[in-house]
């Protein structure tokens, strides 16, 4: 998540560094994509047609209207990892496991 950007932890690496595993097998010749989260997409997202299909790597999007504006907050207990958009603005990331 974070990196160290000073002294002698400087390259400090994140991300896939070494070999893939999924249930003890190397995974070779995969690719990854860009998705691009803009109006479009978010725009074009469809609702799952049962719970059985959640799962981790789902995009889940709400509409609120209010009549009025008042203060307000996102509940992000029942969620475990992810970042949170309101109106393409980015309130940055959370994990249920902390800061």
């Amino acid at each position: 998540m974070g990196r160290i950007n000073f002294g002698d932890k400087i390259n400090d690496r994140k991300g896939l560094t070494d070999k893939v595993f999924l249930e003890g097998k190397e995974v070779l010749n995969w690719n990854h994509y860009v998705i691009d989260l803009g109006s479009d997409f978010i725009n074009n997202l469809k609702p799952l047609k049962n719970q059985e299909e959640k799962r981790p790597g789902f995009f889940f999007r709400a509409e609120v209207n209010l009549k009025n504006n008042y203060d307000t907050y996102i509940d992000m207990s029942n969620f475990i990892k992810g970042v949170t958009f309101v109106n393409d603005f980015n309130l940055g990331r959370y994990w249920n496991k902390g800061p």
